[in-house]
């Protein structure tokens, strides 16, 4: 990745509003099969999804939580030992790294290493969602997946979405959201095989924080997994 890109994730980044926010919240849905597999948590802010994803691959699998927010790191780095199941001895099965969905070779990520990425509510925050999703896809071993816990979409129904070429990076979150339709089509884009839907629920408007004068699209929440 060039100097001139990783300046605008670096200024995208560094602005964003990650608070008051659907994107903001902490629940997470896991999947039921994450023993033993070794996870980057994508965007994982302060470690607690981290944690619980720790707790869930056991002691035979690992977990990398990355975000590009150098305090983040700090904080959850800070909270391990308190946090993770082994005390003092969490970074045998945990690590934690400064780095941009979009260049996880940051965090030390080798192709074909990983058997899953997690990417839990903040997936709108991605600044440019097609290189996050095939840098996802570079890390994967054969036969993993991507799991999008909790993503925030647009409803199909009222309006038609297409891919942008070049990113909005200022836009509010929800405004950068697509349907599950054109996710998929990106996933596939970006080398994934099948992509499984999960349950789609409603988001009432209310629940997000806007600014001023923004228009409330419809949105849905889904849980999402993408086979490489």
């Amino acid at each position: 990745m060039d100097e001139r890109m990783l300046e605008r994730l670096r200024a995208y980044y560094q602005d964003l509003s990650r608070t008051d926010t659907l994107a903001g919240r902490c629940s997470m849905s896991l999947p039921p099969w994450l023993s033993g597999l070794r996870v980057i948590d994508v965007l994982c802010r302060s470690g607690k999804g981290a944690f619980k994803l720790s707790d869930a691959v056991g002691d035979a699998g690992f977990v990398l939580g990355v975000d590009p927010d150098k305090s983040c790191i700090e904080r959850a780095i800070a909270a391990a030992s308190g946090n993770h199941r082994s005390g003092h001895g969490w970074s045998r099965y945990l690590r934690f790294e400064q780095a941009f969905p979009e260049n996880l070779v940051k965090a030390g990520v080798s192709d074909a290493s990983y058997d899953a990425v997690y990417v839990n509510c903040g997936l709108a925050d991605v600044f440019d969602l097609p290189a996050a999703l095939a840098e996802f896809h570079r890390c994967l071993k054969p036969g993993g997946f991507l799991w999008v816990a909790e993503g925030v979409f647009r409803s199909a129904r009222g309006y038609e979405d297409e891919a942008s070429e070049e990113p909005a990076p200022m836009q509010p979150a929800p405004h950068r959201t697509l349907t599950i339709d054109v996710f998929a089509h990106l996933c596939r884009d970006a080398g994934f095989g099948r992509v499984e839907v999960g349950d789609v629920v409603p988001v009432p408007t209310s629940e997000l924080a806007l600014p001023e004068g923004c228009e409330f699209a419809s949105l849905v929440v889904a849980d999402i997994k993408a086979t490489a």
